[in-house]
């Protein structure tokens, strides 16, 4: 599931890391003409741009108009109940293996909330799917700072939190005096400086992996007609795609090559994989699968 923010498209990189297959992309859309919903769930901010993301991957776009609402959000627990938008995921996932049945597992970039990851797992394990969730736990400045470090230029889609206001709206992640700033913030003040506290929202307009990148050419800050002051989100007019050169995406990324959290992924994991293609006899190939909405 993407978003389009920088999540959801950070978790795609470590999927290929380790050896999984990307078949295709999905997204839960907000009803036409709604910039945002008030959702538990999802990241609608920014659907503006999941059309160029998907093609900016160079992979199918699969997508669905949420119809439920939250429901149960007193408890972490979920159980299926209809009109919840825990359910729209359920429609969405199963309108993915109907076009791609050879779909194994989900990418979700999930960080912090237990609601959103628990509900991913609850719709996963119903269908049978996997949940391929590498970012979970992990220390955010980290995973802010590899993003960086690996020119993800995720732009500011909706701010709601102090110290960032809607002069901040549009700015780049790889602004190292707006950077320096979110570090800041989450150093003086304890803001998460992931987002993961909805202090703000982005949508990536380039990765590694993207084959082109997303260029804007119309856009505006548009102060949220639900918040308060200094809540405002970004309102893309235009946007098109600029072909990168060479066109074959990588599947092998540096920057997640170098730090100690993934310990577990370069040793351990390849080993205990080791012995069961061992005790199988037989090669264990990597789960295809699509981003998940986080």
């Amino acid at each position: 599931l993407i978003s389009g923010g920088k999540d959801s498209i950070w978790n795609l990189h470590y999927c290929l890391q380790f050896g999984h297959e990307l078949t295709c992309v999905a997204n839960l859309a907000p009803p036409k003409g709604v910039d945002e919903l008030d959702s538990y769930m999802y990241q609608t901010v920014g659907s503006d741009l999941i059309d160029a993301i998907a093609g900016a991957l160079g992979v199918p776009l699969v997508r669905r108009v949420i119809a439920g609402a939250p429901r149960e959000t007193s408890s972490q627990a979920y159980a299926p109940r209809e009109g919840d938008e825990v359910e729209d995921l359920t429609l969405l996932l199963n309108d993915v293996l109907s076009a791609h049945p050879d779909v194994q597992a989900v990418s979700c970039g999930a960080i912090l909330s237990n609601y959103q990851r628990l509900r991913v797992e609850n719709v996963c394990a119903r269908l049978g799917l996997k949940v391929l969730a590498f970012m979970w736990m992990q220390e955010q400045p980290v995973l802010l700072q590899q993003m960086i470090d690996a020119g993800l230029d995720a732009r500011i889609a909706k701010v709601a939190s102090m110290g960032l206001s809607r002069k901040h709206v549009g700015k780049s992640i790889l602004d190292p005096t707006f950077a320096s700033m979110l570090f800041g913030l989450g150093q003086k003040w304890g803001v998460h400086v992931c987002g993961e506290g909805g202090e703000y929202e982005t949508s990536v307009v380039d990765a590694p992996l993207f084959r082109s990148s997303v260029r804007i050419d119309a856009s505006e800050a548009v102060d949220h007609p639900d918040g308060g002051d200094d809540v405002a989100f970004l309102r893309v007019g235009k946007a098109e795609l600029v072909p990168k050169e060479g066109a074959e995406a990588p599947t092998s990324f540096e920057v997640l090559q170098k730090y100690s959290s993934l310990e577990y992924y370069q040793e351990t994991f390849p080993l205990l994989r080791a012995a069961q293609t061992q005790t199988q006899g037989e090669t264990s190939p990597p789960l295809r699968g699509f981003a998940a909405q986080a």
